[in-house]
């Protein structure tokens, strides 16, 4: 048996796309953008389970953060498992703050409320993910899955990321993987 801490490294910038082997769980048809992945884990964020029960003026309020009449309300997604009243903004490279991560190119992750006052005052990115809640993986746990076949992993994609619409971000990466999930067959039980 290949051994699953060394089957995977540098999963970071990657888009996470459940396979068929995630359907009828939590998980299926999920994306996960993968913002962390170290030797002690791995952390990302959905990016395609927007909540239907929480707005951004919600937020604002219970933050007490003032809005401006020009600020748009973000879709809220729900981010992961983990963590789930807090925030993570995934954004391109139009806002920056000390506590910003820069991840990638156009790619930026800021979990402080400054975000939180600029997405309100209108002055933050127009690209961006709200996210309540991240998804994160024990060492070695996010690989074991990859060895089980229960993702498949993309490249980041700042279209799919920011531009295509939530309900259609699992169906443009299997598009871009080249695969068309009613074709693939899932192997069940154990010999």
């Amino acid at each position: 048996m290949q051994d699953a801490d060394k089957f995977m490294t540098g999963l970071q910038n990657t888009l996470l796309v459940a396979s068929p082997a995630l359907n009828d769980t939590p998980w299926e048809n999920t994306v996960i953008y993968i913002c962390s992945h170290t030797e002690e884990g791995t952390m990302g964020v959905v990016i395609n389970r927007p909540l239907e029960d929480i707005t951004f003026t919600e937020i604002t309020s219970e933050l007490e953060i003032p809005r401006s009449s020009s600020a748009g309300d973000p879709v809220i997604f729900s981010g992961g498992p983990v963590e789930i009243n807090r925030g993570f903004v995934l954004h391109n490279d139009g806002y920056q703050h000390e506590s910003t991560m820069r991840i990638a190119p156009n790619i930026n992750l800021s979990a402080t409320s400054d975000i939180v006052t600029a997405i309100a005052r209108g002055t933050a990115p127009e690209d961006l993910n709200f996210c309540l809640g991240y998804s994160g993986w024990d060492s070695g746990q996010l690989e074991q899955e990859l060895v089980e076949n229960s993702w498949f992993t993309l490249s980041a994609d700042t279209d799919i990321l920011y531009k295509t619409p939530p309900e259609q971000r699992h169906d443009a990466c299997m598009k871009k993987l080249g695969l068309d999930p009613s074709r693939i067959s899932v192997p069940h039980g154990s010999a």
